[in-house]
């Protein structure tokens, strides 16, 4: 499929299928997972992010900066949730409309967190549920907005001005498509060690909000998606602005679309090592992270930790790994799979990776 466009698929984590892993989510390697591998899973979507949250956690001597809390079915707050959580040394976990589950509840206890943002109206979370937050942190905060365009614009805001990637591209920022989900994942872990922030593109292009903090804040903008994804006239849009206190220079583009999302994925860890980012980013060849295309939720988490471990996001299919991600993982040793058996068989590791 093209690149941003969401086929259907199965279940991720262990929704459904194969033995689910603990219900509370654990990191480690599945039985016939081929060497390398950690695998980051738990019995559901909400068990997944908080195995992932622990890995985190685990890296920072056990304790998390922040938890960024985001609905369960809201991929596109999920993705634009990644940098904020990554600017805070933080994770994301899932809810549910009523809030975080007694399991989310002890998490934050054990990792002594005491701070709390959710991303994402009350259709998604309730204020109740965030009430009921309140004794965890006394100014736990909502940040939204009218529809994920709008959304992306208050959330970069609130993280601040982008990071720099030196001389050449500068303060960076992403643009992603707002009605589908995979381009904006596979720039999560980028976007999350900047912090660099995402703007969502919707049917009208940007939001004005978001358009004013590009103009404020941007040297780079790094559009991630085709143009059937995000149209050539955000692009052009874009390029008609001009950069806070340099008013004669535009800003400037870089456009990672494939084909397909596998392919833009590839793309994307192939930018994230390039000469004009590596030397002022920590991702590494030897690593990577895997999550399943064909369904949101495994790698909506992923980003601040795969952020952590210098690891760029692919994707695969449950039942047969893409040819360009098999060819990228050749060389990588540290694979971090996020979902369990059921969302990416060992089989299809095994298979893909060719160990």
């Amino acid at each position: 499929p093209p690149s941003g466009e969401a086929p259907p698929g199965p279940p991720p984590s262990g929704d459904a299928g194969a033995p689910p892993p603990p219900a509370g989510g654990a990191a480690g390697a599945t039985s016939g997972d081929p060497a390398g591998v950690t695998r980051l899973a738990g019995s559901d979507r909400y068990a997944t992010a908080r195995a992932v949250a622990r890995e985190i956690a685990r890296d920072r001597n056990g304790t998390l900066g922040a938890v960024v809390i985001v609905g369960a079915h809201s991929t596109a707050d999920a993705v634009i949730a990644g940098p904020l959580a990554g600017a805070l040394e933080g994770a994301v976990l899932l809810a549910g409309p009523d809030g975080l589950s007694a399991a989310d509840i002890a998490l934050l206890a054990q990792t002594q967190v005491s701070r709390v943002i959710a991303v994402g109206t009350a259709d998604h979370i309730s204020d109740q549920a965030l009430t009921a937050l309140a004794r965890i942190d006394p100014s736990v905060e909502r940040i939204s907005g009218a529809d994920p365009a709008q959304a992306s614009a208050a959330v970069a805001r609130r993280i601040g001005a982008p990071a720099r990637l030196g001389s050449a591209l500068g303060r960076t920022v992403i643009v992603a498509p707002g009605g589908t989900f995979a381009d904006g994942l596979v720039a999560g872990p980028f976007a999350a060690a900047g912090p660099h922030p995402i703007l969502l593109a919707g049917p009208d292009g940007l939001a004005p909000d978001a358009l004013r903090y590009l103009a404020d804040h941007a040297d780079t903008v790094v559009i991630v998606g085709g143009t059937a994804a995000v149209p050539q006239s955000v692009q052009d849009r874009i390029v008609g602005l001009r950069r806070a206190g340099a008013a004669e220079a535009p800003i400037n583009i870089v456009r990672i679309g494939g084909d397909t999302r596998y392919d833009t994925a590839r793309m994307f860890a192939q930018f994230a090592l390039g000469p004009q980012v590596a030397p002022h980013r920590c991702t590494r060849p030897e690593r990577a992270g895997l999550a399943v295309g064909t369904a949101p939720p495994d790698a909506a988490v992923a980003a601040p930790l795969l952020a952590r471990k210098c690891a760029p996001l692919l994707l695969t299919r449950p039942d047969q790994m893409p040819a360009t991600t098999a060819a990228h993982l050749r060389d990588v040793t540290d694979l971090y799979v996020i979902g369990g058996p059921a969302a990416i068989p060992p089989a299809t590791l095994r298979n893909g990776t060719r160990r």
